[in-house]
């Protein structure tokens, strides 16, 4: 099977699965709206199979909006981890600036040491929120939005 071939296999199986996420959100509109998400907990999250280089597949994210925001809102905003840990050749840092690394030994619920994406920051249903992780201290979440808000301002 190709690569091409691949990916248009994968994206027919999210389409699949998104029209069921798509169905529960039209027919119980209350239930997705009940759905919470913290800021500052890592959830299991459903990206589905998307375009390019944008955050595919299921993986954890960081929930990044306010609490007030998420108790309203059919949405959170999150950022993705990835395992792909892109490092400074001389240091043991992220090479690009919007990366912040969360390593296993310091959140044994994680399955990898991992990434903050704050590039791949993207807004999501509720719906795509599948399973509670855990939650990062203060001080990451700090830096986290800190690292987001210089990447988008």
């Amino acid at each position: 099977m190709t690569q091409e071939s691949e990916k248009i296999k994968k994206m027919e199986m999210w389409e699949r699965r998104q029209e069921k996420l798509e169905e529960r959100c039209l027919t119980d509109e209350e239930y997705v709206l009940q759905r919470y998400a913290f800021r500052g907990s890592i959830y299991l999250v459903e990206f589905g199979e998307n375009i390019g280089v944008e955050i595919s597949k299921k993986r954890p994210a960081l929930v990044v909006s306010k609490n007030h925001f998420n108790k309203y809102s059919g949405n959170v905003i999150v950022v993705p981890l990835t395992k792909n840990l892109i490092k400074d050749d001389s240091k043991n840092l992220p090479k690009y600036p919007q990366h912040y690394f969360i390593y296993k030994s310091r959140y044994p619920f994680l399955d990898f040491d991992s990434c903050a994406e704050c590039e791949q920051v993207r807004a999501i249903s509720k719906m795509r929120v599948r399973k509670f992780l855990g939650n990062l201290s203060p001080h990451d979440v700090s830096i986290i939005s800190k690292k987001l808000s210089k990447f988008i301002s």
